[in-house]
């Protein structure tokens, strides 16, 4: 076999990347921290957090996953099609999950995967700190591998409550920012969450939830989403198809970030506007429809309070009514991430841009820290096209296809700071 590759984290990108190195000759071994494959359609679902009214929790392991599924034409690795058989635009979370462990199967990755397996540490060998941040090379040669270089990872087996020490050339970290603690925004305590009379929660905790419970929540209610992640768009979406215009969803559409690209909506006051930029990931179908037709309504605010009937936004347009508000605002992934590092250095290297999250060369190479990639989560849990060209494009790195650039121009291009 050829070089040692850890990867940790068992969903779309960990297998993905397993399959491309084992077909290359590379030797993988997964750390997955769960009992199955799957990633994000097979996590635990979250602890509720405090709200007026609790939501219900999951009533079988399916349960589970994800209650938002993908488009099945979209959601398709690009040598594995879905059966035949599976013909539905909108497949189950059931049916989505099987099918990631068919392909699983189908190219024999099971093998490769220890479950159970939480990673506690991951140490870098062959280069104490200041020389990592003195090189003006990525790993000093601005290559995939060094000779000099190694990871050590240190794992748990949770089932036998033992520990083991890995020692591999290089490192994916597919560990996903959905499956970390939802990010929530800090508001004055008389103008928090405490002050609203219908029920708050984080978008996270709602993909979470089971179909029906999720349907029954939202039927006929007032629905205000706040904020540009993937989920907004995804969660408005799916409360525009079950409310219509009887019951239309608001999102505010809050100050732009990376995630939007700037883009805002070219909308004033309440009146509907349509998303007129980019964004780095894909929006449902159908999403501009509902815009046009009036079950999304778009506000945009850079200031959002909680009132007893909903959200303030501002002062020209005081209020908005709900009857539930939806948290859009990411998940605190990147301190995930950062605790598994042994080096306090590597730790600050994470967060070293501006907008808290790890800059990343390529959505998957940090600058400074050597014989790693960190695929990132900028498509959602509902892409698989994302992940895999940014898989091909790491194997094609491992093969000598090309050289990254400098650090400098890698920080450049990234933002860090």
């Amino acid at each position: 076999m050829g070089k040692r590759v850890g990867i940790i984290g068992a969903g779309i990108s960990g297998l993905l990347s397993c399959k491309y190195m084992l077909q290359r000759g590379y030797e993988p071994i997964v750390f997955e921290f769960q009992s199955s494959i799957g990633g994000v359609w097979t996590s635990p679902a979250p602890p509720t957090p405090p709200s007026p009214v609790a939501a219900p929790p999951p009533s079988d392991p399916a349960s589970a996953m994800p209650q938002s599924t993908p488009p099945r034409p979209a959601y398709q690795f690009s040598d594995f099609p879905w059966p035949p058989k599976s013909n539905e635009e909108y497949p189950n979370r059931s049916k989505v999950h099987r099918y990631i462990e068919s392909y699983a199967r189908h190219f024999n990755l099971i093998d490769c995967i220890r479950f159970n397996s939480k990673v506690l540490s991951l140490e870098y060998l062959g280069a104490t700190d200041e020389e990592i941040l003195s090189w003006s090379l990525w790993a000093n040669t601005g290559h995939a591998f060094s000779s000099e270089g190694a990871w050590k990872i240190t794992v748990q087996d949770t089932e036998h409550e033992t520990t083991h020490v890995y020692e591999v050339e290089f490192v994916v970290v597919c560990i996903g920012k959905f499956n970390s603690a939802p990010k929530m925004p800090a508001l004055p305590s008389d103008k928090g969450p405490e002050v609203f009379k219908g029920k708050v929660m984080h978008a996270k905790e709602y993909l979470m939830m089971d179909e029906l419970d999720a349907v029954e929540l939202i039927e006929g209610k007032k629905v205000v989403i706040v904020g540009t992640h993937k989920s907004a768009f995804d969660i408005a979406t799916q409360c525009a198809r079950e409310n219509g215009l009887e019951s239309p969803c608001t999102m505010v559409i809050t100050s732009p970030n990376k995630n939007s690209n700037d883009a805002i909506p070219n909308a004033a006051g309440r009146s509907n506007g349509t998303i007129i930029s980019k964004f780095p990931f894909a929006l449902p179908d159908d999403f501009h429809k509902r815009v046009e037709e009036g079950s999304i309504i778009l506000e945009q605010s850079t200031e959002w309070l909680f009132c007893e009937a909903g959200l303030t936004l501002g002062s020209e347009d005081p209020q908005v009514n709900a009857d539930i508000v939806i948290i859009a605002t990411g998940c605190n992934g990147d301190h995930r991430l950062m605790s598994l590092f042994k080096s306090p250095a590597i730790q600050k290297l994470i967060l070293s841009s501006s907008s808290g999250e790890a800059p990343l060369y390529r959505n998957c190479i940090h600058p400074r820290i050597p014989q790693m990639a960190i695929m990132a989560t900028s498509d959602g849990v509902f892409s698989i096209n994302g992940s895999e060209t940014r898989v091909k494009w790491l194997v094609e790195f491992f093969e000598g296809g090309f050289r990254l650039p400098t650090v400098k121009e890698m920080e450049d291009d990234s933002g860090c700071e």
